[in-house]
């Protein structure tokens, strides 16, 4: 589930035909059989109409309160909110509400984009989407009454005077509507104070791409060798001829040792999942249920060290001793409960 997350930038050229899809599909949309439905409150055109119509309003209202024409250009921004698979436009539509009491922002558009994402693989190589569930609402930031800019960093003494309810957008305002878009969309909030930003589409690919190559790379670290099968290749040979093995038994492990040969040939055999194999061979005479080998497999350390990534800016070149000192943490099932996030990143 994703946390809470609301970013404001200024809006580019063409972003409300881009938020309702009327332009050509972006190159980085999810394949279509994996899309979801969007949804928008008006079209881009309505959108478009709606935003002359209100600068006209304002900057009558500006020339009367002010006796001179308005300058303003920028009064076009964008939020980006962060949203969960079941949040619709009514959810929105009652975030916008109090955003605009807070604010005192126009709403233009609100789109729901749930045609985002990326692409994994399960590991029988069959493909599903990790989705980017977001929103954007596009808002007018002028004074309806006074055609003052409202997103303002910082205001004068002279500004606060002859309006006492602007108020800046500095750190404390944004960390309170943060809290205010948690609290209205019922999702857990970001951590206070992180600094962090909910990233563009172009970051987000960005992101998705380094964290790939570092997925790729964290699992050829963990990759049996044949210098590996070789060294457990003696050893169960000593074992076999300590237990007076027959030759039956020899039988058995050679084929065990090929098979073991063309996974490590194709790359797709990591050392936990060849020591699990070997195990099995010495143990082939133990009533060993199925249950009991799944629940090995799915304690290998591949599998953890991936578990680990999710909590890791890709960007973080991974150290493996530190990712071996995780391990022990996991290998107790009690400790399940406890915050991974928060042990794994003391480790760094």
């Amino acid at each position: 589930m994703a946390k809470s997350s609301i970013n404001f930038q200024q809006m580019q050229s063409g972003a409300m035909a881009h938020n309702d899809r009327s332009l050509e599909d972006p190159s980085y949309l999810l394949p279509k059989e994996f899309r979801e439905k969007n949804e928008i409150n008006i079209s881009s055109d309505e959108a478009e109409l709606k935003v002359k119509e209100l600068f006209n309003e304002v900057s009558i209202n500006y020339k009367n309160h002010f006796k001179q024409k308005i300058q303003s250009k920028s009064y076009m921004w964008e939020a980006v909110v962060n949203l969960n698979a079941h949040h619709k436009m009514e959810d929105l539509e009652l975030l916008v509400q109090e955003l605009e009491r807070e604010t005192g922002f126009t709403s233009v558009q609100i789109s729901i984009h749930r045609d985002e994402g990326h692409i994994k693989k399960d590991k029988s190589g069959k493909e599903f989407a990790i989705k980017n569930y977001h929103a954007h609402i596009t808002f007018f930031t002028l004074d309806i009454n006074t055609g003052q800019q409202l997103y303002r960093r910082s205001i004068t003494e002279k500004q606060q005077k002859n309006q006492p309810t602007l108020k800046p957008f500095n750190r404390s305002r944004l960390t309170h509507i943060q809290t205010i878009v948690a609290k209205s969309l019922k999702m857990e909030r970001g951590k206070e104070g992180s600094g962090s930003t909910r990233l563009g589409h172009k970051e987000y690919r960005a992101t998705q791409k380094k964290k790939e190559i570092l997925i790729k790379k964290v699992s050829n670290h963990f990759l049996a060798k044949l210098k590996d099968l070789k060294k457990e290749n003696a050893k169960l040979r000593q074992e076999l001829q300590e237990q007076g093995a027959s030759r039956e038994d020899y039988a058995v492990m050679e084929q065990t040792i090929r098979d073991l040969k063309i996974k490590i040939k194709n790359k797709t055999l990591t050392i936990d999942e060849m020591n699990i194999e070997l195990d099995i061979f010495r143990n082939r005479n133990k009533k060993e249920t199925d249950l009991d080998i799944e629940n090995k497999k799915n304690k290998t350390q591949l599998e953890k060290a991936l578990y680990i990534i999710d909590y890791f800016n890709p960007e973080l070149e991974i150290n493996y001793d530190r990712l071996d000192s995780c391990y022990d943490y996991y290998k107790d099932e009690q400790n399940k409960t406890t915050n991974k996030k928060e042990y794994i990143l003391r480790l760094y």
